[in-house]
């Protein structure tokens, strides 16, 4: 299977599929342990409308997990997020989203319910102020008073920190499973997991993912998408980012469109009306 193409897990729809399948996220409940000393062996990721049968909603959905599928506005809950790339205000945004998340649902006359909110972030780059950090861990504090805040929690993750590291056992579970997501092929994944199974089936997990049509299309439609933006970014003006975006919209619709999807369901994973394709697939 090595010739499949190569699905990487720092990708967002690709690191969310990860979490919604039972096995893989056994690997990661045992990774965050080694990670935070949190046991999320009973939490299960919060979605009301798990049965949905929407796939391309599954693929996006937020990776919030709670106790018992208790609703998160009502319990403590675990947020996790993954950045590929860098961006200024990435950390700042997911810090505001936390607040978000623990402010929702809360309205005025409600009866106060006391929550625990921990973040989690993985990115694929290295501190923007000190690229030698590897895991960082943020609380709310009043340094006049030495007063902390046990509320909430932010725990930043540089996977480039780890790039290399291969499995020798318990001791470096950690180290090496950073590792493994931050690779870049499979056969460094595989050298990464050596005898490991529970990495080992993150990596089959992977390939077999690499034959599904249907999360390929929004694989690669993401691929293009981060391209495009990329492209804008650096180049530096708003218009260059909008065509960027539908270009690259349309160009994933093409290639899903060649490779047999149907116009319904490219619609559906762009985000591009039924005409926009037809008029840019066939005419």
């Amino acid at each position: 299977m090595d010739n499949r193409e190569f699905i990487s897990p720092v990708y967002d729809c690709t690191f969310k599929w990860l979490w919604k399948d039972e096995e893989c996220r056994k690997w990661f409940v045992k990774l965050i342990k080694h990670l935070a000393d949190i046991d999320l062996t009973d939490y299960s990721l919060y979605d009301p409308e798990i049965n949905s049968g929407n796939s391309l909603r599954d693929y996006r959905l937020d990776i919030i997990l709670t106790k018992n599928n208790y609703d998160y506005r009502k319990s403590d809950f675990y947020n996790i997020e993954m950045y590929k790339n860098f961006y200024d205000l990435n950390e700042y945004k997911s810090n505001m989203y936390l607040f978000v998340l623990m402010a929702d649902g809360f309205e005025s006359g409600d009866k106060f319910i006391k929550r625990r909110g921990v973040q989690i972030n993985f990115h694929d780059y290295l501190n923007k102020y000190d690229k030698y950090i590897s895991i960082s861990r943020y609380k709310l504090r009043d340094f006049t008073n030495n007063l902390e805040c046990d509320d909430i929690t932010i725990y930043n993750v540089y996977l480039p920190m780890f790039e290399g590291i291969c499995y020798n056992g318990v001791e470096n579970e950690l180290e090496a499973g950073l590792a493994l997501l931050h690779a870049n092929s499979y056969e460094e994944m595989r050298i990464i997991a050596s005898n490991n199974k529970e990495a080992l089936n993150i990596v089959d997990s992977l390939e077999r993912l690499s034959m599904r049509q249907d999360f390929m299309g929004v694989y690669d439609a993401e691929k293009v998408h981060r391209k495009e933006i990329n492209s804008a970014r650096s180049e530096g003006y708003d218009s260059g980012y909008d065509e960027g975006v539908l270009k690259g919209k349309l160009q994933s619709a093409q290639a899903m469109f060649n490779d047999g999807v149907s116009i319904e369901n490219i619609s559906k994973y762009t985000g591009l009306s039924v005409e926009e394709i037809k008029n840019y697939c066939i005419n």
